[in-house]
């Protein structure tokens, strides 16, 4: 268990709201991870003024999203991107399409074909060997490769260490985010980089 704390942002140029959950103390510098209030808030920090709603001593990470949903559930959706920045109203690290009806999750799904159809029938061919070259240190851009790639990565070990300081050895990365309410994308990034030294109050590194 560690210090958290629920908070709300207030953008008086726009006149606009950002709300979310940090696992920690409020003086450690943490800002918000949604990019267009990140964007927003680096270009005049002087303008955002930030109210704390609850503060822990001892909470759990899924805790503190528990109590953000709490306040979440207070917005009118048709404010979602247009008085917030907040894009959603699940307190889940930006993993939308897991709270999602079925039926939702099929229509998500299929938009995201088409769009992904389009823009690589309309790509050209300099831009198609650009991406090719670059993604992935280089490697071919295809599926299998990808298959191949993401296979592995689930099969990697991985050394965790939670919030409260335990630390853990892991195999699977897909089912320990689902257990604990974890971006998986956000997740693996954190596993393999130097830049982002943890997801919500998780570390870790693979083995």
């Amino acid at each position: 268990m560690k210090f958290g704390f629920v908070y709300l942002w207030y953008d008086t140029i726009r006149k606009k709201y950002y709300l979310g959950s940090h696992l920690g103390p409020p003086t450690d510098g943490y800002i918000g991870s949604n990019r267009r209030f990140q964007s927003a808030f680096k270009s005049r920090p002087s303008s955002f003024k930030r109210r704390i709603l609850e503060s822990y001593e001892n909470i759990t990470s899924k805790e503190l999203l528990q109590r953000e949903q709490y306040w979440l559930n207070m917005i009118d959706p048709l404010e979602l991107c247009n008085r917030y920045y907040n894009e959603k109203k699940f307190a889940a690290g930006g993993n939308i399409v897991e709270h999602l009806s079925k039926e939702k999750r099929e229509e998500h799904a299929k938009k995201s074909g088409i769009a992904s159809r389009k823009y690589w029938d309309n790509i050209t061919p300099e831009d198609y060997e650009n991406r090719r070259k670059t993604a992935f240190g280089g490697n071919n851009f295809n599926r299998s490769y990808m298959k191949e790639r993401n296979d592995r990565l689930l099969a990697k070990e991985a050394k965790i260490i939670f919030p409260t300081g335990e630390e853990r050895i892991i195999r699977n990365i897909r089912d320990f985010c689902k257990e604990y309410n974890l971006n998986y994308g956000n997740f693996k990034t954190m596993l393999r980089s130097e830049k982002y030294k943890s997801c919500n109050g998780f570390k870790g590194v693979y083995l």
